[in-house]
C-alpha cells in the first residue's frame, strides 16, 4: 500500500512527535522536561532511510499515528508551554 505524505506520528510515551514528509525527510519534536528540541532528518544514507521506513511500518508498535489536526495542536502546545533548546 502506497503511503500518502505527510504522515504524523507520536512516540508511544508521548515525548516525541513526528512529521514524516517522505521516505527521505522527517521532523521530530522531542520534549525533554520543560524544554523541547527540533530535529530534521534528511535521510541521505541507507540507515536513515531504513529508520523512516521502520517508523512508517511500525512493526514494533513504538509509534501511534496522528491526524494532522492533532499533530498541529500538540506542536502548538509544546511551543507555547516549553522552551526551545538552541
Amino acid at each position: 500500500m502506497e503511503e500518502k505524505f505527510p504522515i504524523f506520528m507520536e512516540l508511544v510515551n508521548g515525548n516525541s512527535i513526528y512529521r514524516i514528509d517522505s521516505l527521505e525527510r522527517m521532523e521530530e519534536i522531542q520534549v525533554i522536561g520543560s524544554k523541547y528540541a527540533v530535529f530534521v532528518l534528511e535521510a541521505k544514507i541507507y540507515p536513515d532511510r531504513v529508520r523512516i521506513a521502520d517508523m512508517i511500518s511500525n512493526e514494533g508498535k513504538h509509534w501511534n499515528r496522528l491526524d494532522a489536526r492533532t499533530f498541529v495542536s500538540r506542536k502548538q502546545k509544546i511551543e507555547a508551554d516549553k522552551t526551545l533548546i538552541c
